[in-house]
């Protein structure tokens, strides 16, 4: 019965690999050349193409799956170590709801998302204010056995009716996220919900160091909550939104001022989406580009243990 079992398992797995459509890629990270302290497309052609990329490449704890977005969440999967094609990941029977903002747990078990609420009209908006009039929510979709369960909306304490998004989680399973901010240029901050209980506490800005006066968006949170990555507007940087730094004493609670993460990641475009690998090696994020609008590039995350060293030395 056992070695029965045995076949039955082999079969089932054969033939779900003959079912996929497979790319010339293996190995780890879609086999590219890992960057150096100089950021580098990801993956051009296959991940990074002539469709503007929403997010930043997210990858699985087992570094088995990638996931990313063009305003719908696209992905891929290591099989037998081959990397098969982007796929679409259906989530909502809705076909024209946007997907957006893919972020994995630490287990990864579940998957969250940004999308829409209560259905608003953008019409007669100007960007500055979206954040504020257009409902998108946080939601959560757990692994099944044949993938992923319907989505659920993350929390009422989290979600209202402002936008909610790029929603990134510690350990402990605290959100941090983008929404709306009185007083602020594009009306655009970063807030964070601690998870207690098994349940989410009432939402927080976080401090002037990271809430600026100018835009601060896109959040990316540290495992360990040991720092936070974000894009922002404010003055003093390479041109529109660089990405910046603020470390966190998780003792005392107090976040350091936010520090740009310099010219070997930002330039005078845009760069926003920052999120870091599961090994913590690399830093993936997009960038504006004339050719395909905005593509993902990643770069060495040792700028991270520098800018850390450097602070501590203060």
């Amino acid at each position: 019965m056992k070695k029965e079992i045995i076949i039955i398992i082999y079969i089932l797995a054969h033939n779900f690999s003959f079912s996929q459509q497979f790319t010339d890629l293996y190995g780890d990270y879609l086999s590219q050349t890992p960057p150096g302290d100089t950021a580098v497309v990801f993956a051009p052609g296959v991940v990074s193409t002539n469709k503007p990329e929403h997010s930043a490449a997210i990858f699985s704890p087992d570094g088995n799956e990638v996931f990313w977005s063009e305003r719908k969440i696209k992905y891929m999967r290591r099989i037998d170590n081959r990397w098969t094609v982007p796929q679409a990941l259906d989530l909502f029977c809705d076909s024209t709801r946007i997907n957006d903002h893919p972020f994995i747990s630490a287990d990864g078990k579940q998957l969250y998302l940004h999308s829409e609420g209560k259905k608003t009209s953008k019409e007669g908006l100007v960007p500055q204010q979206w954040t504020r009039y257009n409902n998108q929510d946080i939601w959560i979709v757990e692994r099944e056995k044949q993938g992923w369960s319907v989505p659920i909306s993350l929390s009422p304490v989290v979600n209202n009716n402002y936008l909610q998004a790029q929603a990134s989680f510690n350990k402990n399973g605290d959100v941090y996220f983008l929404s709306y901010l009185n007083n602020v240029d594009g009306e655009c901050g970063i807030f964070m919900a601690k998870f207690r209980n098994g349940k989410y506490l009432s939402p927080v800005a976080l401090p002037e160091s990271i809430n600026s006066k100018a835009q601060d968006w896109t959040p990316f949170i540290a495992p360990d909550d040991s720092y936070l990555i974000f894009s922002s507007y404010r003055e003093g940087g390479f041109g529109q939104g660089d990405l910046y730094i603020s470390f966190h004493d998780t003792i005392q609670d107090i976040w350091s001022e936010a520090i740009n993460l310099g010219k070997g990641i930002n330039t005078g475009v845009q760069e926003r989406f920052p999120a870091i690998s599961p090994d913590g090696k690399y830093i993936f994020f997009t960038r504006w580009t004339e050719e395909n609008g905005h593509d993902i590039f990643w770069v060495s995350a040792a700028i991270i243990r520098k800018l850390k060293l450097k602070y501590s030395n203060r």
